[in-house]
């Protein structure tokens, strides 16, 4: 192989090519392009192994599995091409199979959830099979309002943006959150060129408007409150739930949350119902109360 290889990704796919160069102990610099995504990306071995993967702001396992995505586009092999880095150190077939089942998992929520900048919401019907949410899970509900994108989400967390996107995957598997991109209208003097748009990730390039506008202090963003109603229902499902002393743990978890029931914020409420959930000890009754909880969340009146 000492003029190199070239090829198309239809005809061989990553994985086997890579395998290939393995069992024959190939050491050099797989590059692969794909037009339509605009991507590109390189592997390198060494004897065999893989030792580095990289792509636009990717590398190791992330990398790896971003190439492992791309079905149709070409490759090149150049033997003797010494990698720049060392990312990845485990056996071939060990590293491969776990590569191709991440590349899997991302194409099954890339069909639902088209990219992080779509905006999760909770369904308006309930589902009709009885639903458990992690202390993680209850957290998301909290932002699905329809308000803020999935990488919004992840910012003002401070959590990966993979890890906040297969969390709402799960919330949408089972019924939960349904995901758009809401529609934003900019208003430009008559006659004027539209500007660049992006819908779900594509850009379209065009002459952009430049409007001067005076410099401005930024007024303070509002804070959705919970309403008095949402307390009430709260109350009765804590006291189904824990009976006399209910009273005082919805008071005490308002309290740790540092706010008042006449002024707390909407995007807490889910991360409090999780919180007095954790004091049920009856399985049964904690999976009632979740459940009531959650139904009471999705009626209240979304974020504008």
């Amino acid at each position: 192989m000492a003029g190199g290889l070239t090829g198309s990704l239809e005809q061989w796919p990553l994985p086997e090519l890579l395998n290939m160069l393995g069992s024959s102990r190939q050491s050099g610099r797989v590059e692969v392009e794909v037009e339509e995504q605009d991507g590109r990306g390189a592997i390198y071995l060494q004897e065999g192994s893989i030792v580095h993967a990289a792509t636009a702001g990717e590398s190791g396992v992330a990398a790896l599995t971003t190439l492992f995505g791309w079905h149709a586009g070409s490759f090149s092999f150049e033997p003797r091409v010494p990698s720049p880095a060392v990312t990845l150190s485990r056996p071939m077939e060990a590293l491969l199979a776990e590569v191709s089942r991440e590349a899997t998992e991302r194409e099954t929520i890339r069909k639902m959830i088209a990219s992080t900048a779509v905006h999760p919401r909770l369904v308006r019907d309930a589902p009709q099979h009885p639903v458990t949410l992690q202390p993680n899970e209850w957290t998301l509900v909290a932002f699905a309002d329809g308000s803020q994108s999935i990488a919004s989400v992840a910012t003002t967390l401070g959590v990966e943006v993979s890890l906040i996107t297969r969390l709402f995957f799960g919330l949408g598997q089972r019924g939960l959150v349904e995901f758009g991109v809401p529609a934003t209208v900019a208003l430009k003097p008559a006659g004027a060129p539209p500007e660049a748009m992006s819908i779900a990730g594509a850009a379209v390039a065009t002459d952009p408007v430049v409007v001067p506008s005076p410099v401005v202090e930024p007024l303070p963003l509002p804070v959705a409150i919970m309403p008095a109603a949402f307390f009430q229902d709260l109350g009765r499902a804590a006291a189904v739930a824990l009976g006399p002393l209910a009273s005082v743990i919805v008071e005490d978890a308002i309290e740790a949350h540092g706010a008042r029931m006449d002024a707390f914020p909407r995007q807490r409420a889910a991360q409090l119902v999780e919180a007095i959930g954790r004091e049920i000890r009856d399985d049964r009754r904690r999976a009632e109360f979740q459940a009531t909880m959650l139904r009471i969340l999705r009626e209240q009146p979304r974020a504008a």
